[in-house]
């Protein structure tokens, strides 16, 4: 059994978004094996005191550790594999190295970027491409476009993200939307506010749609406030909410909508349907492709959007219905996902 040093970066910085969530996670999972002693999570100073099993904190806070790691492997215990959770993570040459790669947005959708941010990425996947041992992908069709790139297919490995099941806490989520004024039917929106989720749009198609059918109710956006001026007027904003009350609010969701413009794996739409809920989501999010019980949209199309919206609220919503919808992503945890990594590791 190899030793592992797990970097989670993600967890310091201000707006911690859905790679965060997969590093967080993972690392739970990871906690919770039999075999947890061979791991060690590699933190940065900022990260918030909540993480179970070994940890080891750097002196750093998050941003100025994301920038040595770029030049040094500074804050890293000794070990056989080196994980970083994002191309954010360190490039560590004195061992074997592993990267999880969750999209290539920058280069798919640059505006939706900042032109630092888009030289940062591609500069760091480039230095991985060339020098990890192995590469992580969350999806099949992420792995493709990697081994077209030159990667040599058996440094590729696909590690489908997971869910983790809570106890949704239903009287707090209503009583938040009873402080914004929400009542009754509501449609609920789930990610972080930056341009490539597509709010405008999605607030644009929601209102046609609810024209049509007002059992929609209103749109109810959570997530915290990412970058760019993303206007949500139109809709109620809840901000970052926690766990229990999120869960919550998708079991008390009338429909749930995902439609970014382009997406690395999208766990909102496994949230959603873990919680019985339909869903409309756009035919880029690749959590969303192959699921019968999602409609899905061209999420650059608000008529697209707003005619998902109106079928997802169309579909069958019995409690067998329901039920189906939770089944089919019920192989979709955070403890599958860790054991893929395991594997990849010993087996590498």
């Amino acid at each position: 059994m190899v030793k592992v040093a797990v970097t989670l970066e993600q967890l310091g910085l201000r707006t911690p978004g859905g790679i965060a969530t997969y590093e967080r996670e993972l690392w739970r999972a990871l906690s919770a094996r039999d075999d947890a002693a061979n791991f060690v999570a590699v933190t940065a100073r900022s990260t918030p005191d909540e993480l179970p099993g070994n940890i080891e904190r750097s002196f750093l806070p998050a941003s100025l550790l994301i920038r040595a790691w770029g030049h040094v492997a500074v804050s890293l215990p000794p070990s056989d594999v080196v994980h970083a959770g994002s191309v954010a993570g360190p490039l560590a040459r004195a061992t074997r190295s592993s990267v999880m790669l969750h999209d290539l947005l920058w280069r798919h959708l640059p505006d939706t970027f900042t032109p630092r941010g888009v030289t940062f990425h591609e500069e760091r996947w480039q230095r991985f491409r060339q020098s990890a041992s192995l590469i992580m992908v969350t999806n099949e069709l992420l792995r493709d476009e990697v081994v077209a790139e030159g990667v040599a297919a058996d440094r590729v490995h696909v590690a489908h993200l997971g869910h983790r099941a809570v106890t949704p806490d239903v009287p707090a989520a209503l009583a938040l939307l009873e402080t914004l004024g929400v009542a009754g039917n509501f449609t609920l929106a789930v990610g972080s506010i930056e341009p490539r989720k597509n709010h405008a749009r999605l607030i644009a198609a929601h209102a046609a749609a609810r024209a049509q059918d007002e059992e929609l109710g209103p749109l109810v956006i959570v997530g915290p406030r990412g970058w760019g001026d993303v206007d949500l007027t139109g809709a109620t904003w809840l901000g970052l909410v926690d766990a229990a009350t999120l869960g919550g609010l998708y079991e008390l969701a009338r429909v749930v909508a995902y439609v970014p413009l382009a997406e690395g794996w999208g766990l909102p739409v496994v949230e959603a349907l873990s919680a019985g809920r339909p869903v409309a989501a756009s035919q880029s999010t690749p959590s969303a492709l192959g699921r019968g019980d999602v409609a899905l949209c061209d999420p650059r199309d608000v008529e697209s959007i707003a005619t998902s919206l109106l079928a997802a609220r169309a579909r069958d919503d019995s409690s067998s219905a329901q039920e189906a919808r939770r089944d089919s992503v019920r192989e979709l945890s955070w403890t599958a996902c860790a054991a893929r990594h395991v594997e990849v590791w010993n087996c590498a």
